[in-house]
């Protein structure tokens, strides 16, 4: 079924105006589900969906199509609708039939296109095992030309990476994510299916999270056990003409947190190879990754759309106004779960963290970022990449106006970590404190 495309390029389902989640598959229609959850994240390259479909097996009872025949089925391409608005393209994954004496009931579960990508391998998509002076969209590009994803840049993939070497046996999720991860890119899906380099960015909020206007529930954590008051980044370069032995073998960087009060050091060991510039890059990116991530709120609205035809989204960027969860400052959305039922209504949970938790600021690098290869832990080296690029948004609707509320919050932009010089001074003695 060839479905129009609506204002925002994005097929709809024409003369539908409510908000009933509908499920697309071999061209019929299916609706009238007990309940359905769907979830994206940008931790997560692929979204994914449950339907549940149950029926009384009394005497007078017929039952959905979806029930009585098998009329969906494991590795159907599929489509999910809210009203309307296209929600996720992707394939059934599992098919679950239950009955019992009085209950017969059928479970969906699938994901978006992007779920081929996070199981299957790549060492057949790059020639030779590796690519030479690419930006990540181009390994991107490569990695999946056989799935018939497609790829949306909202970040900035500008930097050339000198080597990017496949793992054998790696998925192509774990491949990209080796070095998306140094950019703080992101890799999540789209409504289409596509594969979305996103980068948080710390532009204006499209919506307002008030407290006592559109929350029906929220809670917040506040903590500050991530953080350290220093961080140390060690690592090792090939050498070189006139950089060889110690000069190659022991580069390192160090950044400060001065909101974090107490002696907490932290030393990591770059799992790339580190010139001096990527270490100071990882120093600083660490620092402000641990600080953003010290504040996290989950916040529970009615309707999965924050305007008419724009969904929520992880990217998304929300004012939270709320003095009961002591938070009022502009949030990034990591991840949402739409759920509708038939008890509980239709409800958006979002999970939401500081811009600088998804794609903290270390000091901008010149020139090519260094390769990353084997698995690696968090961080890596490289530029943490820049605001540039696309809005990772794409098509939305205006900022929804809910009053004169601020976006400043002092306690934090006061306590941003600064980064330190990147020359490694012998550390001050520590000197017990006296209580």
């Amino acid at each position: 079924m060839l479905m129009p495309a609506g204002p925002s390029g994005l097929p709809v389902l024409p003369g539908v105006s409510d908000g009933v989640v509908r499920l697309l598959v071999g061209g019929m229609l299916y609706e009238g589900f007990e309940d359905v959850e769907v979830r994206r994240s940008m931790k997560e390259m692929a979204g994914e969906f449950t339907i549940h479909v149950t029926q009384e097996t009394g005497p007078a009872t017929g039952g959905p199509t979806i029930l009585t025949s098998r009329a969906v089925k494991e590795q159907d391409p599929c489509q999910v609708f809210y009203g309307s608005v296209l929600v996720l393209t992707g394939y059934v994954d599992a098919v679950q039939p239950r009955y019992s004496k009085t209950h017969h009931s059928v479970t969906l579960q699938g994901r978006s296109k992007t779920g081929d990508l996070a199981d299957s391998s790549v060492d057949d998509e790059i020639d030779g095992g590796e690519m030479r002076e690419s930006t990540l969209g181009q390994i991107a590009t490569k990695a999946t030309r056989r799935f018939g994803v497609g790829i949306k840049i909202a970040a900035d993939v500008s930097e050339r990476i000198d080597v990017a070497r496949v793992n054998p046996g790696e998925t192509v999720h774990r491949f990209l994510e080796r070095y998306a991860r140094s950019s703080a890119v992101a890799l999540t899906d789209d409504q289409m299916g596509n594969l979305r380099l996103l980068q948080s960015q710390d532009g204006s909020p499209v919506t307002q999270l008030i407290e006592g206007v559109n929350i029906l529930e929220a809670s917040s954590m506040i903590r500050a056990d991530k953080k350290h008051s220093q961080y140390t980044v060690k690592g090792q370069d090939h050498g070189r003409d006139g950089e060889y032995g110690d000069k190659a073998a022991q580069r390192g960087a160090r950044s400060k947190d001065t909101s974090v009060s107490r002696h907490r050091p932290l030393t990591l060991l770059n799992d790339t190879k580190s010139v001096r510039r990527n270490a100071r890059s990882r120093a600083a990116w660490e620092a402000a990754q641990r600080a953003g991530e010290s504040l996290r709120a989950e916040v529970k609205v009615v309707d999965w759309c924050y305007a008419p035809g724009q969904l929520w989204m992880p990217g998304l960027n929300a004012q939270l106004t709320s003095p009961m969860l002591y938070v009022n400052r502009v949030l990034t959305i990591q991840s949402v779960v739409l759920r509708q039922s038939r008890k509980g209504g239709t409800q958006a949970s979002l999970t939401l963290v500081p811009p600088e938790a998804e794609n903290p600021k270390p000091v901008k690098s010149s020139g090519k970022s260094s390769s990353a290869s084997g698995s690696g832990g968090g961080g890596g080296g490289g530029s943490g990449g820049g605001s540039g690029g696309s809005s990772p948004t794409g098509t939305s609707a205006p900022m929804q106006n809910f009053g004169n509320t601020t976006a400043s919050d002092a306690a934090w932009t006061n306590t941003k970590p600064t980064e330190a010089p990147a020359d490694l001074p012998e550390p001050q003695p520590w000197v017990e404190p006296i209580i």
